[in-house]
């Protein structure tokens, strides 16, 4: 379901509402992450969904068109966690990995570069991400062993001292 802004399809419907609308009749919906303009979904079967402003990319579906109803992202099936900012995406497959696509003029998709994409990129080599979340420009991330991960804009000190954290 959702309300209110609408004028890039994040609310996953053509026309705009101020009152929670059904974005399709299939169900099917397991997890969801909305930010500024756009938004992703995975569903039960694993697969990847993306909606709302793609100027950047940031669905990772290959266009920089943007989407008012839910459209797949790619063909993987093992999607496992997402998070969105303001321009950019950080999802983590079943196996670990963990892939970004969109803005990255701040280094926000943590593949080592500044330069936009408009699929997913895998960030690494690492294979023990848990959780991800997105904020403006930046991205912090946990892995298994329970150590904190920022990168990206750290203007206001959002990511730290651009080092990783041991969390207690």
């Amino acid at each position: 379901m959702g309300m209110g802004d609408n004028r890039y399809g994040q609310l996953g419907f053509v026309l705009g509402g101020r009152f929670p609308t059904q974005v399709d009749t299939t169900g099917g919906w397991k997890k969801i992450a909305a930010g500024d303009a756009h938004t992703l979904a995975i569903k039960t079967d694993g697969t990847l969904w993306g909606w709302g402003n793609n100027s950047l990319g940031q669905l990772g579906e290959g266009t920089f068109t943007n989407k008012f109803t839910p459209i797949p992202i790619g063909n993987s099936t093992d999607w496992k966690a997402i998070s969105v900012g303001q321009g950019h995406s950080v999802a983590i497959k079943t196996d670990g990995t963990l892939w970004s696509w969109g803005l990255n003029n701040n280094g926000q998709l943590g593949d080592g570069t500044t330069v936009n994409k408009n699929v997913p990129v895998q960030a690494g080599t690492a294979t023990d991400w848990d959780t991800i979340s997105c904020n403006y420009r930046f991205s912090v991330a946990l892995k298994s062993n329970n150590t904190l991960w920022p990168w990206g804009n750290n203007t206001r000190g959002a990511v730290g001292e651009w080092k990783q954290f041991k969390s207690k």
